[in-house]
């Protein structure tokens, strides 16, 4: 049986949207999903790809830079004021920019969820992490905190 080059690409493709959908999906699950706005990453993995990139894998910093963005447009809410949006030729204002802010508020806390998680997958590799001596740091660090106490005891 001969099958179209056309059908098992259109197939090859359509798994591929299922399965990635399907990723998303857990994602959401798992962090949250993110909010739908058109000109900001929809998912959780270019969110990282993001970070990793522009900024150097500081995901505190990315997240300072959305705590930022937000106070700014909290604050032209406040005024009264509008908020451009250049790359899209919008402009925010009253009920807009108060759903925008609370889009924002959405993303931030997706942000601060995978970096909790990103903080305890740093944290579980430093504990099987070994060091040249072959100890792992947690037992390097049980052995310090052991002469310091031994210390102090003989100081006594």
């Amino acid at each position: 049986m001969k099958i179209s080059l056309k059908i098992y690409i259109s197939a090859l493709a359509a798994a591929f949207f299922l399965l990635g959908s399907q990723f998303n999906t857990a994602e959401a699950a798992k962090y949250g999903p993110l909010p739908k706005v058109d000109w900001w990453g929809k998912s959780h993995s270019k969110v990282i790809k993001t970070v990793n990139k522009k900024y150097r894998g500081n995901r505190k910093s990315y997240i300072s830079r959305w705590n930022k963005y937000r106070t700014r447009m909290e604050r032209l809410h406040e005024a009264g004021s509008a908020a451009v949006v250049k790359s899209h030729g919008l402009r925010l204002e009253g009920k807009q920019l108060e759903r925008h802010i609370e889009d924002i508020d959405q993303r931030i806390e997706v942000l601060n969820s995978l970096e909790d998680q990103q903080e305890e997958k740093d944290s579980a590799s430093l504990e099987n992490f070994s060091t040249a001596a072959g100890a792992t740091v947690t037992q390097k660090n049980q052995r310090r905190l052991l002469q310091l106490r031994n210390t102090t005891s003989a100081l006594k």
